[in-house]
């Protein structure tokens, strides 16, 4: 058996490459490639979630789910996989999880430039948590990446999130750590979508009916979606009486974004290129 882990990255169509995957799952097992059903998620975020904790058990049921439905290849799929990039612990853990399955594993991973990445990004994180484009800007050039622990602990789910920024050292890092370097896709080669050719390379992109609609496809939220979310997020945090001072903090982030976006494209497009020129390619 051989497990496929598609670990994203964040804002590189994941979502929609997910969709493909689970509104196909019956065709896509009739090739025998297992798409794990999951109830509240087209991803596999749970699985991941537990993993990324140190805890293999529903990795081990995905893969013993595609062994009796005569699946010779199974494919995990989470963005949230991402923190492999930042603590390679759980990617070591998948490694050793399929291994006493008998599955080997392949890694894909989709690459977007990092400052595109980061104005999608700096609209999605609304939606989760407060996220200032100048902290996030700071963190980024210093570090090559933006980590977050615990990031939404009202509903539970992922210990952490990694984005990274840094592809060719992070990707390296991955690569040590499992063995193999993965295989990545370039998430500008976007036609039909980002990631297709994972599907051809498992022989199965024919199947491919359809595409996913708008709410399959998880598009950056538009800027007044984005000032609601801030506004959300600290009256979560019972700052109802800041909320004035919110908007011109909302202001000030939002008309940063696209100079951050710049110069984290610039800082970081050597480091894109030569991932993509280091690594295998589908």
């Amino acid at each position: 058996m051989r497990l496929i882990v598609h670990l994203g990255l964040h804002k590189t169509a994941s979502t929609n490459l997910q969709h493909v995957l689970h509104d196909h799952r019956a065709a896509l097992e009739s090739r025998g490639v297992f798409y794990q059903a999951n109830p509240d998620f087209a991803a596999h975020h749970d699985v991941a979630w537990r993993l990324l904790d140190g805890d293999p058990s529903l990795l081990e049921a995905l893969l013993a789910e595609a062994r009796a439905r005569g699946c010779d290849r199974a494919i995990l799929s989470s963005e949230d996989l991402e923190g492999v990039l930042f603590d390679q612990a759980p990617a070591r853990l998948i490694e050793a999880t399929a291994a006493r399955a008998a599955a080997a594993v392949e890694w894909h991973v989709v690459l977007r430039e990092p400052g595109a990445c980061f104005a999608s990004l700096h609209a999605q994180l609304q939606w989760h948590v407060y996220a200032d484009a100048l902290v996030m800007f700071a963190e980024i050039m210093n570090k090559g990446g933006l980590y977050m622990h615990d990031p939404a602990p009202a509903w539970g789910g992922t210990p952490f999130w990694y984005y990274s920024f840094d592809h060719v050292r992070d990707l390296h890092a991955l690569a040590r750590a499992i063995g193999q370097p993965p295989i990545v896709h370039d998430y500008a080669d976007d036609r039909p979508f980002p990631g297709w050719r994972l599907l051809e390379r498992l022989d199965v992109l024919d199947l491919v009916a359809r595409l996913p609609g708008e709410m399959g496809q998880n598009r950056r939220h538009p800027a007044d979606a984005v000032r609601s979310g801030y506004r959300a997020r600290i009256s979560e945090a019972g700052g109802e009486l800041l909320l004035d001072y919110v908007e011109a903090a909302v202001a000030a982030s939002m008309a940063a974004v696209p100079h951050c976006a710049g110069l984290i494209g610039e800082r970081f497009a050597a480091s894109h290129a030569q991932a993509l020129a280091q690594f295998p390619r589908c």
